[in-house]
């Protein structure tokens, strides 16, 4: 970059940052003794673009389960994307139908989205399917 002013800023401001997050840590760590909490609480002053690395393991029904919370709409954008990557490499690993039905979210293997009010409105709710059933079956009836 050509401009030493704003250099001098962006490394004041990830000091800052960094400050910040240690403190925010030690006062979670203090608090509740959980390192994980700390740390995950911490992390919210962290800018977006910061990158990190992470190694993960699952169970099979961990991984589905990740993927069924994961891969809704409503899940954020780049932890999405990651399901995404996540189950296409698993199904290169793993190549096997039953596992690729699963690996969807929540909603495409219910048949109806478990979201409540904040639905993306790809499928209906509870509420809503058991409605349309109910119809179906009055239909069913009257044409019976």
């Amino acid at each position: 970059m050509d401009n030493q002013e704003l250099i001098e800023k962006y490394i004041a401001h990830m000091d800052a940052t960094l400050s910040l997050y240690e403190e925010i840590q030690l006062h979670v760590y203090n608090k509740t003794g959980s390192r994980e909490r700390a740390n995950e609480q911490a992390r919210y002053v962290l800018p977006m673009a910061t990158k990190g690395s992470f190694v993960i393991g699952f169970t099979v029904e961990a991984l589905i389960h990740f993927m069924n919370m994961r891969l809704c709409l409503r899940a954020e954008d780049k932890i999405r994307e990651l399901a995404k990557l996540m189950k296409e490499e698993t199904l290169k690993a793993i190549p096997d139908k039953t596992l690729e039905n699963r690996l969807v979210p929540n909603c495409q293997f219910l048949l109806w989205c478990p979201e409540g009010k904040k639905t993306c409105g790809a499928y209906p709710t509870k509420k809503e399917l058991k409605e349309l059933l109910s119809k179906y079956k009055e239909l069913e009836k009257s044409d019976g």
